[in-house]
Order: structure tokens, then sequence, then C-alpha cells
């Protein structure tokens, strides 16, 4: 499983396709490999990288962003079953079904919670996620007198006090919320909590 883990200075740190595919393998108890990933956008980095982590060969300016997978592997039960981790993510998929209008940095972190699962996207990414430039969206947060930075510090410190009451490990959040390992989620929630 190991061998699809992503990096810190990888190229695909950061991306969905790779995170959720993490996760999936995390989830499984096994490496999973898609039978085919596509990208929307242009070839970027190595690509021995990107086969490393997929296992597959990865096509580019494709129609949309996607992981496709055997239906046998999506049907892989999930090493421990929890249902207080199942209410607290079907929580999260029903809050993304509610269209009310959003101040901008609310809107952020609903798409930071459900479209990211917790992982910290960069700015240029949540930027292009609600069409507008990121200097427009730096522009319309100084206005609402807060920072992405602090938008997604509190996302993450609000989703692991949650998971910290379902009895979750410091580990556990850690994979969940995207920290490289176990120190730094300890470290970022010792500064959330010491302000």
């Amino acid at each position: 499983m190991a061998q699809n883990k992503i990096h810190k200075h990888s190229p695909l740190h950061g991306t969905i396709h790779g995170r959720n595919l993490h996760v999936f393998s995390l989830l499984a108890g096994k490496r999973v490999r898609p039978v085919q990933t596509i990208f929307n956008h242009k070839r970027g980095g190595d690509l021995a990288e990107y086969h490393r982590v997929f296992g597959t060969p990865v096509q580019f300016n494709g129609i949309g962003n996607h992981l496709v997978f055997k239906k046998e592997d999506l049907l892989t039960p999930i090493l421990s079953h929890d249902k207080s981790l199942f209410a607290f993510f079907d929580k999260i998929l029903r809050e993304k079904k509610v269209t009310t209008h959003q101040s901008l940095s609310e809107q952020i972190k609903h798409l930071v919670r459900t479209e990211f699962q917790g992982h910290i996207p960069s700015i240029e990414t949540v930027a292009s996620r609600l069409n507008m430039t990121t200097r427009t969206l730096q522009r319309k947060l100084t206005a609402e007198g807060v920072s992405y930075r602090a938008l997604v510090a509190e996302v993450h410190k609000k989703l692991a006090a949650q998971l910290f009451k379902l009895n979750s490990s410091a580990s556990q959040i850690s994979n969940l919320l995207g920290y490289s390992d176990p120190s730094a989620f300890r470290r970022a929630f010792k500064k959330w909590n010491d302000r």
C-alpha cells in the first residue's frame, strides 16, 4: 500500500485524485489501483511519479477529472465499519446539498469540507473552483476581513474536534485531514487551541 502514498514534495501532493486514492486504499486495507486515471489539465511533472501513485497510465486534457475502478474494487468492504464516522460524513454530504446564499468565506469552508474532504487545497485550486482568479479571491476575502489560511485552519480545527468527539485517534484524524504524520497534526492542533 505504501506505493501509492503521496510524498510531501511530490508534484501530486495536494491533488484530489491522489488523496482520494490514498484514503480509498487506507479504508480497504490494500493498495487499490484505478484502471484509468484522467485529468482535465495539461501534463505537469514527471510521468513516472504519476505512474508510481496511480499504477496506471494517466490521460491528460480529458473531459473532467476521473478515477475509474474495477467493480470488485468498489465493492471491497471497509476494514472497520464505524457508524459514528458514517453519520459524520453523511452529515457533511447532506450539507453539500443545501443551496443557500453564503458569504465567500462560508462557500470556501463548505468547499474544503465537502469537495476536498478536509484536505487543504491550494488557494489557486479554490479560486479556480469558484470561477475567479486568485487575486480576486484574495481581494474578496480581505473585504470580508479574513485570510484563506485562517479559513482552512478553522475548517481543520472544527473537523478535528468533531472527529475527537467520535473517539478517533490523532493518527486517524491526521490521515483523514491529510497531514504528513500525527506529530504535524498535533502541532497544528496545539496551535489552534493556544489561541
